[in-house]
């Protein structure tokens, strides 16, 4: 075969065989981790002697999560520099690769480093092995050279193309940040490895390739009503008008799952059966009774036997194709109504345990609400890939389900354990007032003096609202407080200094005793004393309140002061420049 013939035939391989390794970075290949990892790294050794599968996975993640941001996208060297010279930084893509990620190195875990250390040095050991044994030239040329130029056709195709002009990112306009490119059929998407449909592949990652397509063709009408970039032979983009109201943050592959799950719900629903008495009286141990009241079950000798509304048989041919893992699971939830494969359940108890792990997931769409539901499952699912351990809601009902199982002794309110809030990344929008009782004003901090009790050397403060100083009565009052109750603790640590807070407010006196321990610990407690009918300091009522915004002040300080003069000098603390360093 001539040599010319040779290399473009290898760098077709190679450039085909990036689908696999990029496939199995999102956990698409295969189900098992380690099947999906080996599929990816034997794709990954015909991208080049300068690939690492485990720091491509980083890398793609990172891209994911930083869609063209200047800094933070290892993508974006594909599209730097004028048009003239972007053949060359395509060629050289991999290069750039590399120094980002050894930038990044002091953070990555240690596992990761060893394995791409690995990596390298079977790339590096073939090169010198070659260089030794007189084969240089046939690893340059039938290796080195056509995975070079598959890299440089593959940052045109996958990086360049999908995500020109780069003038969004995908935290200003994800619908903008990649685009969509049609051409001739079925030449465009067979060049493009079907990452002309690009845009559908960061809106749903976990998606397989082969899935794209189709899924354009359902969404497209939500995705120009959303702007979306469509463009044709990338070099228009579709005439569409761009909405004029700000772009929603709901995903329209997680609203097409939705309407997916509702409508399998509602086809499935009437077929099902309430839960039998024994089902019930067990379960009740651990749901509530709306939760029981509201559950079907259907029984299907196979969930592969699952039918379709035909509502969704013009997307979807048969269940295979929906977006969800069926696999070998031996229960589905379809919101409010569970459908159990017979196949999978042969005993009464294996019955009860999935209906358990079922019903979580039925409370789970009940507190988040379907939207949400979906939005988080298929998050993690993108983040993780689609292994139950990686996905938070799943992670959830096999740790109750495992308790369940192992601990039948001792029953559980499961909605207690899947009621905690979601954690966002801005505020969450509410229209709610609060209260005031009174507006701030500064109040005159005044620093008493010391005093020594046992081991302790403490230092004073005063608060007032009404004048500048603390009465002397009621200063002596409060240290007596202080001297009973450090009287209660022994330190064998040696000297454990402190403070204390004497607060005179509209309503009477705030004794606040704090003092160090444990190196960097402050043990904290609070008195109160109306001045009006008490004689003595009790604690306060309230023992959840820790200390007012005037309090804070003088506790910030002396945090400060502790750092700088003790623990930062751990060696020889300077307990003389703590106690000299006076707030306010």
């Amino acid at each position: 075969m001539p040599m010319i013939v040779a290399v473009i035939l290898l760098t077709v391989l190679s450039y085909g065989l990036f689908t696999p390794m990029h496939e199995s970075v999102h956990g698409s290949v295969a189900r098992f981790k380690l099947l999906n990892d080996f599929i990816g790294r034997s794709a990954c050794f015909f991208m080049g002697p300068t690939s690492s599968y485990t720091a491509y996975r980083y890398l793609h993640m990172e891209h994911h999560k930083h869609t063209n941001d200047s800094t933070d996208d290892p993508d974006i060297w594909s599209g730097m520099g004028p048009i003239v010279t972007l053949p060359l930084v395509w060629l050289t893509t991999d290069i750039y690769y590399v120094l980002f990620y050894s930038r990044r190195m002091k953070d990555r875990p240690f596992k990761e480093l060893m394995t791409i250390y690995i990596e390298y040095a079977v790339s590096i050991g073939i090169l010198i092995t070659a260089i030794m044994t007189g084969y240089a030239m046939e690893v340059m040329v039938y290796w080195v050279l056509p995975t070079r130029l598959a890299a440089g056709l593959l940052s045109l195709t996958f990086n360049y193309l999908p995500h020109y002009p780069y003038d969004e990112t995908n935290k200003t306009n994800e619908y903008r940040a990649t685009r969509i490119i049609e051409g001739p059929e079925p030449w465009t998407s067979l060049s493009f490895t079907l990452h002309n449909y690009h845009l559908i592949h960061h809106l749903y990652p976990q998606y397989p390739f082969y899935w794209y397509k189709k899924c354009f063709r359902a969404l497209k009408g939500e995705l120009e009503n959303k702007g979306a970039r469509i463009a044709y032979y990338w070099h228009k983009e579709a005439e569409q008008p761009t909405p004029l109201q700000s772009v929603s943050t709901t995903n329209p592959a997680n609203e097409a799952l939705i309407k997916v799950l509702g409508e399998l719900r509602d086809f499935y629903r009437g077929r099902g059966r309430v839960l039998e008495e024994k089902e019930r009286n067990l379960l009740e141990l651990y749901y509530e009774t709306e939760i029981l009241d509201v559950v079907r079950v259907v029984e299907l000798s196979s969930l592969k036997e699952i039918e379709l509304p035909s509502s969704l048989q013009p997307i979807f041919n048969d269940i295979n194709q929906l977006p969800i893992p069926l696999y070998d699971i031996k229960g589905l939830t379809l919101i409010d109504t569970i459908v159990i494969s017979s196949d999978k359940v042969e005993t009464t108890k294996q019955l009860h345990t999935v209906l358990f792990q079922e019903l979580v997931h039925i409370c789970q769409f009940k507190r988040l609400g379907k939207s949400a539901f979906i939005s988080e499952y298929m998050a993690s699912w993108t983040e993780g890939g689609s292994k139950n351990e990686n996905i938070s809601i799943e992670r959830i009902a096999e740790v109750l389900k495992d308790r369940f199982v192992c601990h039948p002794e001792t029953p559980f309110k499961v909605a207690s354990y899947i009621s905690v809030p979601k954690i966002t990344a801005t505020p969450p929008v509410q229209d709610s007032k609060l209260t005031i009782d009174s507006s701030y004003a500064d109040r005159v901090i005044s620093f008493v003096g010391y005093a020594q009790m046992k081991n302790r050397i403490m230092k004073i403060y005063g608060i007032s609202e009404m004048q500048e100083r603390i009465e002397p009565m009621i200063v002596n009052d409060a240290l007596r407080v202080c001297v009973e109750l450090l009287g209660q603790y022994t330190s064998n640590a040696g000297m454990e200094p402190g403070f204390l807070i004497i607060h005179e407010a509209a309503d009477g006196y705030y004794l606040l005793v704090d003092w160090w321990t444990g190196g960097n610990m402050l043990h904290h407690e609070v008195f109160y004393k109306s001045a009006i009918t008490d004689l003595n300091w009790r604690s306060l009522d309230d023992p959840n309140i820790a200390a007012c915004v005037w309090e804070l002040e003088i506790i910030y300080a002396e945090r400060n002061a502790w750092i700088k003069h003790v623990l930062k000098c751990a060696l020889q603390p300077d307990i003389h420049g703590y106690l000299n360093s006076i707030a306010g």
